[in-house]
């Protein structure tokens, strides 16, 4: 199951730090245990009728939050639309991906959330039942995090 989903762990982790960064690897660590817990308490059964993907998915974002919210690495009050350190240049086409986490890596935890979502395509009727939450405000939370993404493109391209 940890193979079949490994590409979401990996988006998960990537979304609160780099690759580079001993953190990501101590949050795949984590995930991976957060999800054996689950899987040998609960198994599938815990959500309804969420396959396989939402499950993991579900899991590995609430470890991913109790994870930062333990090892918070940034003590500063963020403003509602930060600017990105001057040592960061985004020069060629080549460096989108890197570019693009740097960005991300900007944004507050909830909205790096929700652009992972956005991300990994994930219908709002998905994200909902991840969230509990009602499909309406899904749209709604989605929105606002990719508008302060699309800011934060707009003043550094």
């Amino acid at each position: 199951m940890v193979n079949r989903n490994s590409k979401i762990l990996f988006r998960v982790c990537w979304m609160y730090f780099s690759t580079e960064d001993y953190e990501f690897e101590d949050l795949r660590q984590e995930i991976l245990l957060a999800l054996w817990k689950e899987y040998c308490q609960y198994g599938l059964t815990r959500f309804g009728t969420a396959d396989e993907t939402t499950w993991t998915y579900t899991v590995a974002l609430r470890a991913a939050m109790v994870f930062n919210r333990n090892h918070a690495r940034h003590h500063h009050k963020e403003s509602s639309y930060p600017t990105l350190p001057e040592q960061i240049q985004i020069t060629s086409h080549s460096d989108d991906i890197e570019s693009l986490h740097q960005l991300i890596s900007v944004l507050n935890a909830d909205e790096k959330r929700w652009v992972s979502y956005y991300l990994g395509h994930y219908s709002y009727e998905a994200i909902s039942s991840i969230e509990k939450i009602s499909k309406d405000y899904a749209r709604k939370r989605m929105s606002r995090a990719i508008h302060k993404l699309r800011i934060l493109l707009n003043k550094h391209f």
